[in-house]
């Protein structure tokens, strides 16, 4: 498993693709919401909530509105009290260092 077999020679999966049986002779492309970051894999890792898979399906990005911090996609809630907006969350694999703050608002580092 996690590896596909080519003129009788057994060859890795790459990453972003998964082989889990023997009787499959290729490996398969991971499905969109799954990813696969190593080769030789014999499963797909499924994404956390709140993303999807990139077009390689080697890992996953935060869905717009959403923010990646300790293993997670954080929703923006990105408006105070008086419904101004606090920082910029409008597209899609932020990681929260790259939010950017809206006029008149600061963070004391890049992970607050």
């Amino acid at each position: 498993m996690g590896q596909e077999v080519s003129q009788n020679t057994c060859i890795n999966c790459q990453t972003g693709f998964y082989k889990d049986n023997v009787e499959n002779t290729k490996c398969t492309f991971c499905s969109d919401g799954t990813y696969s970051s190593q080769n030789k894999s014999n499963i797909c890792t499924k994404c956390p909530d709140n993303s999807h898979s990139n077009s390689i399906r080697t890992g996953c990005l935060c869905n717009i509105g959403h923010y990646f911090y300790k293993e997670i996609c954080h929703k923006c809630d990105n408006l105070d009290f008086y419904g101004n907006t606090k920082y910029e969350c409008s597209s899609t694999g932020l990681y929260i260092k790259d939010v950017v703050n809206g006029i008149g608002y600061w963070r004391s580092n890049e992970s607050s």
